[in-house]
């Protein structure tokens, strides 16, 4: 008979789950494992743009197999910039994705879309990640830095 230490089992066990996560084909799926093996599997990227007197962005991006397969929206009170908790978030809803960007649609009150496309130009594992965001305003892509917050 062969004994093995929980921790090790813990260990195989996520192990396990880790390589069913790098396999799954969609972000999505991976909600079906062990919360500890969606946290190394996924992560959370967060950029705040501020407008002076005007409501800030920030853009929560999430990031699985080295790819943003969801995003969050948030429109910020310009007395709390970058506080989420004072901000209202707005649907974004990504509609293509490639290697380096994605373009998302964000509901804008009382009826407007807003297209949005956001560029990366770090690769998504590093700590702090330049990139630019630019919309259907007209106006020139706007340089970010998106930090690793989970």
């Amino acid at each position: 008979m062969i004994r093995i230490s929980n921790a090790r089992c813990q260990h195989l066990l996520l192990s396990v789950c880790m390589s069913l996560c790098l396999t799954v084909s969609s972000c999505r799926r991976d909600s079906c494992l062990p919360t500890n093996a969606r946290t190394l599997c996924s992560s959370t990227l967060q950029c705040v743009v501020e407008h002076g007197d005007k409501p800030g962005n920030i853009y929560v991006l999430t990031v699985s197999k080295n790819q943003i397969c969801d995003g969050k929206f948030f429109l910020t009170d310009p007395n709390n910039p970058g506080d989420v908790s004072h901000g209202q978030e707005l649907p974004m809803q990504i509609e293509r994705r490639d290697d380096t960007s994605v373009t998302a649609k964000i509901s804008v009150p009382p009826d407007r879309l807003h297209i949005v496309i956001i560029t990366m130009v770090d690769p998504l594992n590093l700590p702090t990640i330049r990139g630019l965001i630019s919309d259907d305003s007209g106006l020139p892509p706007e340089e970010v830095v998106f930090t690793r917050v989970r």
